[in-house]
């Protein structure tokens, strides 16, 4: 039988697209938590030898690592996989989360990422097997950086949520589900991506009287047994940053070296796409 492990996030929407489909699916997966928060993990060696754009998910199936929800995903025969990954890479989940934030958050997140730049430089410089991909990233969240100083276009991001949601209102009106009339992975895809809208107030995309057809099958989705086998929630966690430092606590409890066992990939580093 094929083993499969999960590196995952449970707060992260690109693992929680995952876990939906694998629990719509019956994929049987051994999850591990890796902290993408206060401790990054994900910058730790163990895991850059997994998937050198460090991010997560990544699934490791059979001892061949697929980096990122797309590739975990393709583990499905998903016919759809063109229609639901249009949604995918333009739904603005990130950028409008960050535009949502107060103000005061920004620089909250302009020291995190000050810091975390610190930390991959840092790690350049220890790790040569690792330091190119450190120096690639730094520069990365450098970039990212920069744009935080001019903001996120939040009208932007909600005139393309709005225009994703109207054409979803529209498709629904001859058939139950995304791709016709059985569940597919554009399934998981659109539920957690309602419910994200969810979690940072925009309930107005979820609202029977503007989009009823959009409103009833959230509804009917968030009812299925795998919506809470996937851990997911309609409304937004209580106590979500304390989850988090729950989370990066107990990986600094593992310490340097995780407790289970990371296995060499049959398929040398991943792409890291994802």
């Amino acid at each position: 039988m094929a083993q499969n492990i999960l590196y995952h996030h449970p707060l992260s929407m690109k693992s929680q697209i995952v876990r939906l489909a694998f629990a719509e699916r019956g994929v049987d997966y051994t999850p591990v938590v890796v902290d993408t928060g206060f401790v990054k993990e994900i910058y730790r060696p163990w895991f850059v030898s997994l998937n050198a754009s460090m991010s997560v998910p990544v699934l490791v199936a059979d001892g061949h690592v697929l980096a990122g929800a797309k590739a975990a995903l393709s583990l499905l025969d998903a016919g759809d996989s063109a229609e639901w990954q249009a949604v995918y890479d333009r739904f603005p989940s990130v950028s409008l989360h960050f535009g949502l934030m107060p103000a005061f958050c920004f620089d909250a997140m302009a020291w995190d990422l000050d810091r975390r730049i610190d930390d991959l430089n840092k790690l350049a410089s220890k790790n040569a097997a690792h330091r190119d991909i450190y120096l690639r990233k730094a520069g990365t969240l450098m970039e990212r950086r920069r744009r935080l100083a001019i903001k996120c276009n939040t009208e932007d991001d909600l005139r393309v949520i709005d225009r994703l949601v109207h054409a979803f209102e529209a498709q629904l009106s001859n058939r139950p589900f995304f791709n016709g009339n059985a569940w597919s992975v554009g399934d998981a895809v659109w539920t957690v991506c309602l419910m994200r809208l969810n979690w940072m107030g925009l309930g107005e995309f979820l609202n029977p009287e503007r989009f009823p057809r959009v409103a009833a099958y959230f509804a009917d989705q968030s009812r299925r047994p795998a919506f809470a086998t996937a851990g997911l929630s309609v409304a937004k966690p209580r106590f979500l940053l304390a989850r988090q430092f729950f989370y990066s606590a107990r990986a600094a409890l593992r310490g340097l070296v995780p407790t289970h066992a990371v296995p060499a990939p049959a398929n040398g580093n991943a792409s890291g796409r994802t």
